[in-house]
């Protein structure tokens, strides 16, 4: 719901973590236009993060060659929550099997090998 922050600049390393009153206001007054049900609901947490996507905004998932059963899933980019159960299902069965009934080669993480971190 947040989502409006300044854009990430890494060379830069600003940008701000904190959750502040204003902010939680601004994100509950839209939470009650898309869902007005939601009228009278506290909020007993919140968090701030980082949305760090590729340098091709497409995730990683991948095995790594060692340890053993290590899997890789990250770098969503904010997309992690709607896609978390197939991905679920793809890390167990690399886990479990070495292999996913899924194609997940165009998200190997050697496909940036050469690439140079910001």
């Amino acid at each position: 719901f947040g989502a409006e922050g300044p854009p990430w600049d890494p060379p830069a390393r600003h940008f701000m973590l904190d959750v502040t009153a204003p902010t939680l206001q601004r994100i509950g007054r839209r939470m009650l236009e898309l869902v007005p049900g939601l009228a009278g609901v506290g909020v007993t947490h919140a968090w701030s993060g980082i949305i760090a996507p590729t340098p091709d905004l497409m995730p990683v998932i991948d095995a790594t060659a060692g340890p053993s059963g290590f899997v890789i899933a990250a770098a969503f980019a904010g997309n992690g929550f709607g896609t978390a159960p197939a991905v679920g299902e793809i890390v167990a069965d690399l886990i479990t099997t070495g292999r996913s009934t899924f194609d997940v080669t165009p998200l190997a993480l050697d496909r940036f090998a050469g690439v140079s971190a910001v």
